[in-house]
């Protein structure tokens, strides 16, 4: 009798529920949203302070002032390093919190790709969200700034010309359309390695993470190697008690 070949179905993730379970897991864990948030709004900000400045100075009748100068390039430059160096850590942070629930879901049928998806969706809600908020905070800093230094009649017609930095039409609509761009660019790059650790960790070894006591997982061969050495297994307290008691009536202790 020939076999039949049973045919399980794929595994799939609908686009909609994942960003569903990505929102839910930003709103669970707010305090790592937060640092990740604020990483991104202040190297945006930073950004568009610099860009805004330059231009609202270049804006001004016979001042000379241009755009934007090399020194503040390399400003700005670190500053968004390091807003990519905070968005690393705090998704690595997050990989290391959630082991057992990746394992869960990868034992469930949950593939590589499912991962990954989830990771580069809250990066990049938390990316538009940030440039977006990013981009306000730097102009309005910006714009009070320069505004008490030249006038802020200088600051509305800065904003309504294009930028000399890029011309994307009116200056405020570049800023916006750089900065949450920029962010969304720079949260995917620094969550791709922390998606692609998260997406091939060993379900077996997910699951038997702690992260309570911030410890890895023994082998079997170690536990039982531990099990067996007595000098490994720390004694109990009442094996000093006899010991302490003795040398405090030696040494003339008196508490």
């Amino acid at each position: 009798m020939p076999s039949e070949r049973v045919d399980y179905g794929k595994v799939e993730l609908p686009f909609g529920e994942a960003v569903k379970v990505s929102v839910e897991n930003i709103r669970k864990r707010l305090a790592r949203t937060i640092v990740l948030l604020a990483g991104n709004i202040m190297g945006i900000a930073f950004m568009i302070y610099v860009i805004a400045g330059g231009d609202i100075a270049a804006s001004v009748e016979g001042l000379g002032a241009t755009s934007i100068h090399a020194y503040q390039l390399w400003m700005v430059t670190i500053a968004l390093l390091v807003t990519v160096i905070n968005i690393v850590n705090v998704m690595l942070m997050s990989v290391t919190e959630r082991y057992r629930e990746i394992g869960t879901m990868k034992t469930l049928g949950a593939l590589t790709r499912h991962i990954v998806l989830l990771f580069m969706i809250e990066a990049s809600i938390v990316g538009i969200i940030g440039g977006f908020l990013g981009v306000i905070v730097g102009y309005a800093a910006a714009a009070l700034v320069y505004g008490f230094q030249y006038g802020f009649a200088y600051v509305g017609r800065a904003a309504a010309a294009p930028s000399t930095f890029f011309a994307l039409g009116p200056s405020l609509l570049s800023y916006f359309v750089i900065g949450v761009g920029l962010a969304f660019l720079l949260s995917v790059i620094a969550t791709i390695y922390p998606a692609y650790r998260a997406a091939t960790l060993s379900p077996a070894i997910a699951l038997r993470y702690d992260v309570r006591w911030q410890t890895k997982p023994q082998r079997p061969s170690q536990k039982l190697h531990n099990s067996r050495n007595p000098r490994s297994m720390r004694k109990p307290f009442s094996a000093y008690a006899g010991r302490t008691s003795r040398a405090r009536r030696t040494m003339g202790w008196s508490f």
